[in-house]
Parts: C-alpha cells; structure tokens; sequence
C-alpha cells in the first residue's frame, strides 16, 4: 500500500513540474542529424542559434578538412564567425557536459569557450584543436542559459589544402536541463525518506 502511495505522489509531482514548465524538451544530445544543411535557425533543441552557427554534413563535403574527419552532420562557424553562441529560447537554464570540437583546416586552432547566466559570465574555458583529429571536451558548465564560442588563436602549419580560415566543427553537445535535475534529485530524496 504504501508503495503504490509513493508512486501516485511522485507521478504527481512529475505533472505538477512539468505543468510548471521546469521539465523542458532538452535532447540530451545535440547532434545535428536530420537537419537540412544550412542555417540552423531558431527551436533546434529549445535554442536560439546565432545567424553564422550552420548545419553541414561532412560525409559529402568535397574538400578534406576538418568537417569531413568530423563526420555526418555537424555545427560550423560559417565566414569564421566570432563571437558565435547557441541559447536557450526562453531563458531555461541548462548544464553543458561535452561536446566534440575540431578545427576545419588548421594545424593549431584554440576557441574560448564562455557559459552565460542571466548575462553574467559564470564559466570559460580555452578549447585547442587541430583540424586531423575530434576532440571531445568536458566542459561541465552548470545551470547556464547561453554558451558562446570566441576566437583566440590559429596556426597553420600543415593543415588541409584548399581551405583555410579559424573555422570550426561542432558536434555531439551533451545538455541535461538544470532545474529539471534539481527536481528529480528531490523527489529521489523524497523517495529514499519514505523508505
């Protein structure tokens, strides 16, 4: 009985947060597939995305670089962008854990990373890549509503031909919805005191 009591509560309590917008409709992977190639517009996994953030698909780009080693779909920084950033749509706070970064035909290429909370820098990390292998970063950035991509610093000394400029490919960003953690952490708390 007072298992099938806890069980009605915490359904409850899942509808009553998610009625109050707390959960949201975060994937927990931003990985690009099933984009058409091109900008990748506004509502893409709840986000806003800047105007020179684009979709490519790697796997038919014609020239080696660094979005072919990538793979199939990706985000680049179209024109070199920077600044460049990706935001929550309605200002819901997110955690950033990973994501897989390299540069598009630099030997050496180093991005700042920067986390935003209500508009105050609350995290930022320097991110060097070259443009032969992915790298995947941990960034664990938590409850932030922005991250921006800035330009530091590149070095072209073998790289691949027929390109060049500090362009970089993004891929696999791995988000979980802060609040929504937070209100799962209670109601394991909750569970584990009715135990």
């Amino acid at each position: 009985m007072k298992t099938k009591l806890l069980a009605v509560l915490v359904a409850v309590m899942l509808v009553s947060v998610a009625s109050a917008g707390v959960i949201t409709a975060f994937p927990d992977v931003l990985d690009f597939e099933g984009l058409p190639e091109g900008f990748i517009g506004g509502g893409y996994g709840d986000m806003t995305w800047d105007g020179n953030l684009y979709a490519l698909n790697g796997d038919t780009y014609g020239t080696d670089s660094g979005y072919k080693v990538m793979g199939s779909m990706v985000a680049i920084n179209g024109f070199e962008a920077s600044p460049t950033y990706f935001q929550s749509m309605d200002g819901t706070e997110f955690d950033v854990l990973s994501l897989d970064f390299i540069a598009a035909w630099y030997t050496e290429l180093t991005y700042t990373v920067n986390g935003y909370r209500d508009g105050g820098l609350e995290y930022s990390k320097d991110l060097t890549v070259d443009c032969f292998n992915v790298t995947t970063f941990d960034l664990n950035f938590s409850q932030v509503d922005k991250l921006e991509f800035v330009f530091k610093s590149s070095n072209y000394i073998v790289g691949w031909d027929g390109g060049s400029g500090a362009h970089f490919s993004l891929d696999n960003i791995v988000l979980v919805p802060g609040p929504a953690a937070f209100g799962l952490l209670g109601l394991g708390l909750l569970g584990r005191r009715r135990r």
